[in-house]
């Protein structure tokens, strides 16, 4: 259906419902100061409302394919376009000279832009793109002196000019995040500014923090519940209405780190080095991972793969809240897949080398274990490693008080003495017997029960223990 209406028409109008096109010089010259357009027009002709010198808003709703030359040409008061996505055409001089137009968003899907369509328009100063940059012959945006053209990051065509505009890409917000990694639950705060690239105020922020959850706060805090690296993004809507392709973030979110005895993260199942310091080595060569060149985690879900090469050797080291005085247990799983060219592995504690080796052979996960004691209340686990040709595995380390033990037997009359090592002040040792050393341990009796005031090694007296009854007894030391 094509309609033309009197030009007699003042004030505002909205066209009926249900009409497909507007005609050429449809409300040519007509004193109409706003008019909306349903969404089943489908396309406004030559000059249809040209020379409308009082028309001041105009309401296109989607449906709208095709505005046709010189639709709206000298229509010197309008300074509300939003123009439909469905817009595929705009045609020649469609909007030049109106005057008192500011800004214009012209939708991705437009793909003819007509010669002058926005020519001697002095007061507009920004054209905002929000696609591919559609075919321009320089005439575009003539005569508009303060025009400058903006368009969204990653669209195509584009160049430093548009006709006679320049061109800007329309850069997203500034936006922080602290922190951007740490242990679950992890509690993030972000912030976004309040202009876009072009200085002009955002209107509104839609974050997706990539786990599923979404916010439109400006600066939003999110707890992330759940392992793993998240790109947190923000879009938002500038007041001109141009959805701009705003920033993202990274954030990881780890495991709480475990400790092996004194050791954090001794298994590494944070996927990284948290716990650990790294240095003399190239994070290239060295990190953390599940498994690589057929190398996989001797236990749990990831090991640190140790592959500095050159003269020097590179450092993992940490510090350990340890008893001056005190014996401890040193253990960790050591991997050398190929045996290979140059290697080197050394353990220091705290700067005394307990373990150092070069060229070690292809063995494999080898549990090594040190008794080892502490002179202060802070020392430095540190290992050495380097690797010419591969790598080292590295997992499951772990410190622990090295536990109590019988280290030898005396008899006294009917009696027997233990004699027992790395005893702890306080602490209460006791001693069950079997006769039977396959029973349960619920069903060992106690025999004797001493509290140690001092530490190092002990002796626990069991009274009346021989007896021509019961030729054999066994018995364990334990701890209360």
């Amino acid at each position: 259906m094509l309609v033309e209406f009197p030009c007699g028409l003042t004030g505002s109008f909205t066209v009926p419902g249900g009409v497909q096109d507007i005609g050429g010089q449809a409300f040519e010259q007509c004193q109409l100061s706003r008019v909306v357009i349903p969404g089943s027009v489908t396309n406004i002709e030559l000059d249809a409302f040209f020379n409308c010198l009082n028309l001041g808003s105009v309401t296109l709703n989607q449906g709208l394919t095709a505005i046709g030359v010189a639709a709206f040409q000298n229509c010197y008061f309008l300074t509300n376009v939003v123009l439909p996505a469905s817009l595929a055409s705009i045609g020649v001089s469609a909007f030049s000279g109106c005057n008192a137009l500011t800004t214009m968003v012209i939708p991705s899907g437009v793909r003819v832009l007509g010669d002058y369509a926005f020519a001697f328009d002095p007061a507009l100063t920004a054209a905002y793109f929000e696609g591919n940059a559609p075919p321009d012959d320089a005439t575009v945006f003539v005569n508009d002196s303060t025009t400058t053209v903006y368009y969204l990051p990653g669209a195509t065509g584009w160049g430093t000019t548009f006709g006679s505009a320049p061109a800007r890409v329309l850069a997203g917000i500034a936006l922080t995040a602290n922190p951007t990694k740490g242990a679950v639950p992890l509690t993030v705060g972000f912030t976004a500014a309040s202009v876009d690239g072009a200085t002009n105020p955002v209107a509104n922020w839609n974050w997706n923090f990539g786990d599923g959850s979404t916010s439109a706060a400006q600066n939003p805090s999110h707890i992330y519940t759940a392992f793993g690296n998240f790109a947190a993004a923000v879009v938002e809507t500038n007041s001109a209405g141009v959805p701009i392709a705003g920033g993202a973030v990274s954030i990881t979110a780890i495991p709480v780190p475990v400790y092996l005895g004194l050791v954090e993260n001794g298994g590494f199942e944070t996927g990284d080095f948290t716990g650990w310091n790294l240095f003399g080595g190239d994070p290239l060569d060295n990190f953390v991972t599940n498994a690589v060149n057929g190398v996989s985690a001797r236990e749990g879900s990831y090991f640190a793969v140790l592959g500095s090469s050159g003269a020097s050797l590179s450092y993992l080291s940490q510090t350990l809240t340890t008893v001056a005085g005190k014996q401890y247990q040193l253990s960790f799983w050591l991997n050398s897949p190929d045996g290979l060219g140059t290697n080197q592995f050394l353990v220091s504690w705290n700067g005394t080398n307990v373990f150092n080796q070069t060229n070690l052979p292809a063995t494999g996960w080898t549990n090594l274990q040190f008794i080892v004691a502490a002179t202060t209340t802070n020392t430095v686990l540190q290992f050495g490693f380097r690797d010419d040709p591969s790598f080292l595995g590295l997992d499951d380390i772990s410190v622990n008080l090295e536990r109590p033990g019988i280290a030898g037997l005396t008899m006294s009359g009917a009696n027997l003495v233990l004699h027992g090592v790395n005893g702890q002040s306080g602490k209460t040792y006791v001693v069950l017997t079997s006769t039977n050393a396959a029973a349960p341990l619920s069903q060992w009796t106690p025999v004797v029960t001493n509290l140690l005031n001092a530490n190092g090694t002990f002796s626990i007296t069991v009274s009346n223990t021989f007896s021509a009854q019961v030729p054999r007894r066994f018995y364990i030391l334990q701890t209360q």
